[in-house]
């Protein structure tokens, strides 16, 4: 009878926690993983994202940062002028003698996106972070893929740029898309708010990735666009990045989900894995991206939300 006993009591004890959180006021868009009979499951350690993009050219291709040790008026005159085909960069009012792309005699500082040897993502930031130096002059810039893969095409898809001198800023030099050239358009979730400090650590790029130490889980995607063109797939990607140093970056691309885009001016949207726990990219960024072709997106407004969660202290 004793066993009989405790037993009642767990099952009593379960029952009144389950009321508790089916009658909690929290709500379940928070930070909603799981609904199971009813219960909502609130995951711990988590921090809440969302982002979106309310025009075309500004989805971000690539994240700049100075990280070097600021030198002579480096704030007026440590640069990155950016065109649809190169990326320029000027420190102290010099060119920089740190890298550039394609290499040919002394270094310049610039990369040409037109060239075999840097026309992808991956070979683009592979240049800038091949600049170990350690003396005051080298070492200074540090870049990363922001909603895009290191196969994607990196000439004549930069939007030029204007705002050279933001890569001294805290939140870096952020390079967007060009739709005008590329029809595809993309969003990723992470905080935009930040720039490029969602991506580094205290001005340091991980080695293990920028979200090597979490979990991104995808609840929810939408995306309407205007465009006369062919619509695509639209794709939800998680992407397992690598940034060692003294060698190139390196990346894994899975993706979690994928369905035809929605047609011009039609409500997109990635709605099914809310009430099963979501998708989930394990130490993987995480963006979607809406594909099309033979037009310029017009009009575009896509949106992401969900949440990363972060290991147990």
């Amino acid at each position: 009878m004793k066993n009989i006993f405790r037993k009642g009591v767990n099952v009593a004890l379960a029952f009144a926690v389950g009321l508790a959180a089916i009658s909690s006021p929290m709500s379940p868009a928070t930070a909603q993983a799981l609904n199971v009979a009813g219960v909502t499951v609130t995951p711990a350690h988590i921090v809440p994202v969302s982002a979106t993009m309310l025009a075309a050219d500004t989805s971000p291709m690539f994240y700049i940062k100075f990280v070097g040790a600021p030198g002579t008026g480096t704030t007026a005159t440590t640069t990155v002028a950016v065109t649809t085909t190169s990326l320029t960069f000027v420190y102290n009012g010099a060119a920089y003698t740190g890298f550039e792309c394609p290499v040919s005699g002394a270094l310049g500082g610039v990369i040409d996106t037109s060239n075999a040897a840097c026309d992808t993502l991956g070979e683009v930031v592979d240049t800038i972070n091949s600049d170990r130096g350690t003396t005051t002059s080298l070492g200074k810039f540090r870049a990363v893929i922001g909603a895009g893969l290191r196969s994607d095409a990196s000439n004549a898809t930069m939007l030029a740029d204007a705002a050279d001198s933001e890569v001294t800023t805290p939140n870096g030099e952020i390079v967007f898309w060009d739709s005008s050239v590329n029809d595809d358009n993309e969003v990723g979730l992470w905080d935009y708010n930040l720039g490029a400090r969602a991506f580094f650590n205290d001005n340091k790029l991980p080695a293990n990735g920028p979200f090597g130490n979490r979990d991104s889980v995808l609840l929810y995607a939408a995306e309407t666009a205007t465009n006369a063109g062919t619509i695509g797939d639209y794709i939800a990607y998680a992407v397992r990045e690598r940034y060692p140093e003294g060698s190139n970056g390196s990346e894994d691309v899975r993706i979690m989900y994928q369905e035809v885009g929605g047609a011009t001016t039609v409500l997109g949207k990635m709605d099914e894995f809310i009430n099963a726990g979501g998708l989930r990219g394990h130490n993987e960024k995480v963006f979607v991206r809406y594909y099309a072709s033979g037009a310029d997106t017009s009009a575009i407004s896509m949106l992401v939300t969900g949440y990363h969660q972060f290991p147990a202290q």
